[in-house]
């Protein structure tokens, strides 16, 4: 996310974390009623949305209170984890420990497979 300063895997967590939460400030002065999404791919992929949420959360820079929104990719043919049920279980873990809804922004996949699934038990 907004390389080459949000580039975690060269500069960790603490400046993405930094620019998430100017990003959210700037979002709320021009609009408190716009709704902040923070979309993360494969979000089939608990450990892997876990490890995030578990580690962008930087007291006085991104907090809880800067998205109102979880959101996720999701590609199952990615691998053979990518699977409705691991997405299934994925978003619920994230909508049970954050208490915020969570979307499905961005997938493909099996168009005669229906995922209504997500607005019925979450």
């Amino acid at each position: 996310m907004l390389w080459p300063v949000g580039q975690i895997s060269v500069n960790g967590y603490s400046p993405l974390s930094q620019l998430l939460h100017s990003a959210a400030n700037g979002v709320r002065d021009a609009s408190s009623s716009t709704k902040i999404v923070v979309h993360l791919a494969n979000g089939w992929s608990g450990s892997a949305v876990a490890s995030f949420y578990n580690q962008i959360f930087i007291a006085g820079e991104f907090a809880t209170t800067d998205f109102d929104v979880l959101g996720f990719s999701f590609y199952p043919f990615y691998g053979t984890g990518a699977t409705y049920s691991a997405l299934q279980s994925s978003l619920q873990a994230m909508v049970t420990k954050f208490g915020k809804d969570a979307l499905l922004v961005d997938g493909s996949g099996n168009t005669r497979t229906s995922i209504s699934m997500f607005s019925t038990s979450m």
